[in-house]
């Protein structure tokens, strides 16, 4: 990294002030990694060099005065984006900007730690008592000092233990696709596949207590065979194996889930930070994607769990459940529990999940079988199909078929609406000329009293409180727009929702209310559950909306509810003011 040639590097050097150890101040590369022990800046593409984080520290100490506040940093190898000073992590002590190093048994370390001292923030666990109580200015007893504090050190063992468990649990479903990959790592490593079991340092192993353990970075040095920093679409692909479309959109996953600011600038490529943090979560989504038939059941299994009111804790013994769900009692979860399933909702939007839930529908009643829920033998056959059908790029509802009009075409000419205050009259808009094409969204923006109310109200025929005057277009021809009230949606500031009544009984309400004579119940709620799956309420539809007096949803999810009670009236224009 040293023979970069910088061309502000000479530039840079002067300007350093002299009391700068020589050395600690080094050209970089931005499209090199930060190296460890250093903090990188770059802006507008310009590199600004590499700082040792242990001069900062210096510095800060005997050329300012400010005593040892940077002990403790951590500035390990990263990338670009990450060539930042970090605080050492909890549960370890930094003794230099280099090295972190696990807690010995015994001893408590916090953020922030750089030695195994009081003054380095580690100190003995019966000493952390000790504090505590010579502290504590209210008379209590040591007794109830060492309770609190062994407590707390419990709740946190108890913490790390859940968040160890989940860590294996997500491992232990991916473990049939790393394995999978680790094979195909060790050829292209060229190893032997039968070989002893990999050292520590190796990607994928199992550890004496059974643990699985998974090494994000060695894996990305093993893949990176130009060691640019940088995974291309050829590279990733050597070992994922997943044809260029899935494997374009497994790494948008990757990249969508990490800060806009942090993301590749070219696509088809993957920083060594964006690898490390989100290839495991990405590979949990491709591998829902493709579900054999006892991962369909351990999700339906897990559906059935929470349908309780209970957390699985252990293993289904899948390949038995399977085998004997024909002799016990028949296993089945209602449509909403498939928009309340954690798994489902990682990687699928309410819209998909309502794809598979309608052909569940219509499948059952081209069967004849029960409408309402899911049995365990239909979800476990026909989920996989029905997964792959709402993935696909085509996937459309109702809502996103066009309907065989194309809407209205509204065009409005030196438009006018006078509102008397006092025995004066007031031009509130004046001459608005202006059009809204059909099948598109239109946002009127203005400050606080500029008209943008008056302009809807007039155009949507609710100005009752002042005259309108102009002409108004409706396709092409001239026409009052009150008079197509029929098939034009308005949403006002106001809430105009039923607080006794739930999300879906208030769309349910609108539906029966708005839409055409003959319309039957099962439409209805066929709209109602589109439409909130279109707004993102399917989890919340049987929740009280709720008021003042009573707690019920969010202000933003009753907004929706507004704006979806509109919906239910199939419109062809909708106004949102």
């Amino acid at each position: 990294m040293s023979t970069f040639n910088d061309p502000a590097a000479p530039f840079i050097r002067n300007i350093l002030p002299s009391y700068v150890t020589p050395g600690s101040w080094r050209p970089w590369d931005p499209t090199q990694n930060c190296p460890s022990g250093y903090t990188c800046k770059e802006m507008g593409g310009q590199s600004f060099g590499a700082f040792s984080c242990d001069e900062l520290r210096r510095i800060a100490v005997e050329e300012y005065g400010f005593g040892d506040i940077l002990a403790g940093i951590w500035c390990p190898y990263s990338t670009p984006a990450a060539g930042f000073v970090w605080n050492c992590p909890a549960g370890s002590y930094c003794p230099n900007s280099t090295t972190s190093i696990e807690c010995p048994k015994g001893k408590f370390c916090n953020y922030k730690t750089s030695s195994l001292t009081l003054e380095g923030g580690a100190m003995p666990c019966d000493r952390i008592v000790r504090r505590y109580f010579s502290y504590n200015k209210k008379k209590v007893s040591r007794a109830l000092a060492i309770d609190s504090i062994m407590k707390a050190m419990k709740g946190n063992d108890e913490l790390q233990r859940v968040n160890h468990k989940r860590e294996q649990e997500k491992y232990s479903k991916l473990r049939p696709k790393l394995e999978l990959i680790a094979e195909r790592l060790r050829k292209i490593r060229n190893e032997d596949a039968t070989d002893s079991p990999p050292p520590q340092h190796d990607i994928f192993y199992i550890s004496k207590s059974g643990d699985i353990l998974f090494d994000a970075n060695a894996f990305f040095d093993v893949i990176d065979q130009n060691k640019d920093g940088v995974l291309s679409f050829t590279e990733l692909n050597e070992v994922m194996c997943l044809g260029e479309e899935r494997l374009s959109a497994f790494i948008a996953n990757m990249q969508a889930r990490m800060p806009l600011e942090q993301r590749a600038t070219h696509l088809g490529t993957v920083s060594r930070e964006t690898f490390v943090r989100c290839f495991l979560d990405a590979l949990a989504d491709a591998a829902n994607l493709e579900p054999t038939l006892l991962e369909a059941a351990r999700l339906f299994q897990e559906m059935v769990a929470e349908e309780a009111g209970n957390t699985p804790t252990s293993r289904f013994s899948l390949r038995t459940s399977i085998k004997t769900s024909m002799s016990t009692p028949r296993l089945s979860v209602p449509y909403e529990r498939l928009h309340m399933s954690p798994t489902l909702t990682s990687f699928l939007s309410d819209m998909q999940i309502y794809g598979i839930v309608s052909r569940f529908k219509k499948k059952q009643r081209e069967e004849g079988g029960k409408v309402g829920e899911i049995s365990q033998e239909e979800f476990v056959e026909h989920y996989p199909r029905f997964l792959r059908e709402v993935m696909r790029p085509d996937f459309t509802t109702s809502l996103d078929k066009p309907s065989k009009s194309e809407g209205l075409d509204v065009a409005f000419q030196h438009l006018c609406l006078a509102v008397k205050v006092g025995k004066d009259e007031v031009n509130v808009l004046d001459d608005v000329t202006g059009r809204f094409c059909s099948r598109t969204m239109v946002a009127v923006m203005g400050g606080t009293g500029s008209g943008k109310s008056s302009l809807l109200n007039a155009l949507c025929g609710r100005a009752y409180y002042g005259k309108v005057s102009g002409k108004v277009f409706v396709n092409g021809n001239e026409a009052k727009i009150e008079e197509q009230k029929g098939v034009i949606g308005f949403v006002p500031q106001e809430d105009i929702v039923y607080p006794d009544l739930t999300v879906k009984e208030n769309l349910l309400y609108a539906g029966r209310l708005t839409l055409p004579a003959g319309t039957t119940r099962e439409e209805i709620s066929e709209l109602a559950d589109e439409v909130m799956a279109s707004l993102g309420l399917s989890r919340i539809a049987n929740s009280l909306v709720g008021d003042a007096r009573r707690r019920g949803i969010s202000g933003g999810e009753k907004k929706r509810v507004n704006v979806g009670i509109e919906l239910m009236k199939k419109p062809k224009l909708l106004f949102l003011e």
